[in-house]
């Protein structure tokens, strides 16, 4: 292998070695918490209209910070706070809240 050839190949995996390193997220410190509780909270958002209405029928009935939310065979399941205590939540066809205080 020629000293040029040499070269470029250093040169390439200098830059496609860069380029990975680029794309890991950084690791939050004091400074960018806010920014990663927003990314987390992006992250929870919901993805379909049934899965906000889910999580409105708990908003509604007074729970907030809701997560790890699940569609399942005849509803949906999850847990937030309500009265300041988490909760594993369900919700059912009929629409009923079922709620298990967690510990």
């Amino acid at each position: 292998m020629t000293t040029t050839a040499r070269v470029a190949l250093m040169a390439a995996t200098l830059a496609l070695g860069g380029a990975a390193v680029a794309q890991t997220p950084p690791i939050p410190t004091n400074g960018n918490m806010e920014a990663e509780a927003s990314r987390s909270a992006q992250a929870d958002a919901p993805t379909t209209q049934a899965e906000k209405e889910f999580r409105n029928r708990l908003g509604t009935d007074g729970y907030s910070d809701v997560r790890d939310v699940k569609r399942e065979a005849d509803g949906w399941s999850g847990s937030a706070v309500h009265k300041g205590k988490r909760h594993a939540v369900r919700v059912g066809p009929d629409g009923k809240i079922v709620k298990t205080p967690m510990t």
